[in-house]
């Protein structure tokens, strides 16, 4: 018989540590991941003053590197940079820089999208990501849900789109890569879960002399 699979609290999307930031120069990350535990945040281009629990300064991560041309004329264009909130059902990015900025999230798009200065975006919904994980039935079906899980971040450059040259985002002289924490923790429960039930459903069709096909998963 199936098993119903149980969501998990509401707690989780909104828990202290509710997301991670880290700033990357190609393929190198730059400093400490910035961790996310106030409501909202910003981003921006300056160098000072320091990093606080409410603003993330990239231009401080670059001060003392040489051979950061390209990433020194890029934060200079990021001004006062973005906004980002966690409302009660979604994560909001507001463009507050004079740049356009460009975001990838598969939840909403599998390219990424352009957020020109002054505009707003929802980038991602609580509720649409647990009915996803509601709606998947296998370990394979769940790992995928992943993707979802991380946003990918660049100021005035895009990538992965048929109208650009530069095909990965680690390509770019920097951008931000955005972990929502509550997200992985979801996950991470449901997957638990699943791989507990087919264990169960496991030991049941031994215990009764038929053993089914089983395909090996990775759990996180």
């Amino acid at each position: 018989m199936k098993r119903r699979k149980q969501r998990p609290e509401n707690i989780i999307r909104h828990h202290v540590d509710w997301a991670r930031v880290s700033f990357y120069q190609k393929k190198m990350k730059r400093g400490p991941d910035f961790i996310a535990r106030s409501r909202s945040f910003t981003i921006d281009g300056m160098t000072g003053p320091r990093c606080t629990s409410t603003r993330m300064p990239l231009g401080i991560r670059t001060l003392g590197l040489r051979g950061c041309p390209d990433t020194d004329r890029l934060l200079e264009t990021v001004g006062h940079g973005i906004v980002i909130e966690n409302k009660e059902n979604c994560v909001l990015l507001r463009n507050i820089s004079p740049v356009s900025v460009y975001v990838k999230s598969c939840q909403i798009d599998s390219t990424p999208i352009r957020i020109p200065a002054a505009h707003e975006v929802d980038l991602f919904f609580y509720d649409e990501f647990s009915r996803s994980i509601a709606e998947r039935n296998t370990l394979a079906d769940l790992w995928q849900l992943r993707e979802h899980c991380t946003l990918f971040i660049s100021f005035g450059l895009c990538w992965g789109s048929s109208t650009v040259q530069v095909e990965s985002v680690d390509g770019l002289p920097c951008w931000l890569k955005l972990d929502l924490q509550h997200c992985w923790r979801e996950l991470n429960v449901a997957v638990e879960q699943a791989h507990s039930q087919a264990a169960s459903l496991k030991n049941e069709d031994c215990d009764s002399g038929s053993l089914s096909d089983s395909t090996e998963l990775k759990v996180f």
